[in-house]
């Protein structure tokens, strides 16, 4: 198993660097509320039923500044325009925190 996840380590970096990418950086999204809207109570371990629309859930006010504060260094270190693709899942949540 090891050698196999080496052999595909080493064939990724292949790929990557035949196409010109030195970077790929991987963000998860900002602070979301949860799935039924609600905020939990403290202490409480909130119940996660992914056959809700969970896909729709949007980012809390936390999570909007974690968002802005995730933006800028991504801007200010990262630049913007040195990237040639930006990727995010479908879900609502993660398209707000880029």
């Amino acid at each position: 198993k090891q050698q196999t996840q080496q052999i595909m380590s080493e064939k990724l970096a292949s790929a990557l660097e035949q196409a010109g990418i030195s970077r790929i950086v991987f963000i998860r999204h900002a602070k979301a509320a949860p799935p039924d809207g609600s905020k939990p109570k403290k202490g409480e371990i909130p119940i996660h039923d992914w056959q809700r629309d969970d896909q729709m859930r949007p980012l809390t006010d936390k999570g909007k500044q974690q968002a802005a504060v995730a933006r800028e260094w991504f801007q200010s270190d990262i630049g913007v325009a040195s990237n040639k693709i930006l990727v995010t899942s479908g879900a609502r949540r993660a398209s707000e925190t880029l």
